[in-house]
């Protein structure tokens, strides 16, 4: 992430599990959803598992990771326009998570079994 975009977020972000205001965080913690994006940025995907990328993140304040609360993220964050759109994680295509398997599978097909 640009450091604009890290900024941003704590100017104007909300935390995507309590919705409080992400500029008393010190750190900006980025939860992986097994989610289907409907949108480009951000998103992620392992590198090593073909097909995986599309999926949708989280931004989750300092208080919630501390806390331990709530355990599940309310919203998926999308950037577009220069502005920040809030998506309701149940109204989002669920997909499958990584498996250790396909991640490994991924290891042996670009590094050739370097390791075993």
């Amino acid at each position: 992430m640009s450091e604009d975009l890290l900024a941003a977020l704590k100017d104007e972000g909300k935390c995507c599990a309590c919705e409080g205001t992400m500029a008393s965080s010190r750190h900006l913690n980025m939860v992986s959803l097994n989610k289907r994006t409907t949108w480009e940025y951000p998103s992620w995907g392992n590198v090593l598992v073909d097909g995986s990328h599309g999926r949708a993140v989280a931004i989750i304040c300092d208080r919630c990771v501390v806390k331990g609360r709530p355990k599940k993220a309310k919203f998926a964050l999308e950037r577009t326009g220069g502005r920040f759109v809030y998506h309701p994680v149940e109204e989002l295509e669920d997909v499958p998570e990584i498996t250790e398997a396909q991640v490994a599978a991924g290891e042996r097909r670009i590094f050739g079994g370097y390791g075993d």
